[in-house]
């Protein structure tokens, strides 16, 4: 699945300890939220509804040509039918600061192992 990007928000450790990446494309309830609370391992991540939203083992990211991959490992899903394992998020039209994004999402992606 493919999309392009309308908004994008981003933060690391916002007033609530929270960092995460928000981003909204098409209609109303079109969106992904990944987000991490500090000093946690896991990695919550929502995407279309609140009940597709839940802690992922295998999720991954890359950003590259301003288009955000999102993907997950099968057994998951990120929907809770269990047939999409990766969204490609087209960010080109959106204004964001790539030093910024890639700053949160290090610190979203990465595991305190």
């Amino acid at each position: 699945m493919k999309v392009k990007a309308t908004d994008i928000d981003y933060a690391i450790s916002d007033d609530d300890e929270l960092s995460y990446v928000y981003i909204k494309w098409g209609e109303q309830g079109c969106y992904i939220d990944i987000t991490k609370e500090e000093n946690e391992d896991d990695i919550y991540c929502e995407l279309f509804d609140q009940s597709n939203g839940r802690p992922f083992d295998t999720i991954a990211y890359e950003l590259k040509d301003k288009i955000l991959k999102i993907s997950v490992q099968p057994p998951e899903s990120l929907t809770r039918q269990g047939l999409l394992n990766t969204i490609l998020l087209d960010i080109s039209s959106v204004s964001f600061n790539n030093d910024d994004l890639n700053r949160t999402l290090l610190h979203i992606f990465s595991r305190n192992l």
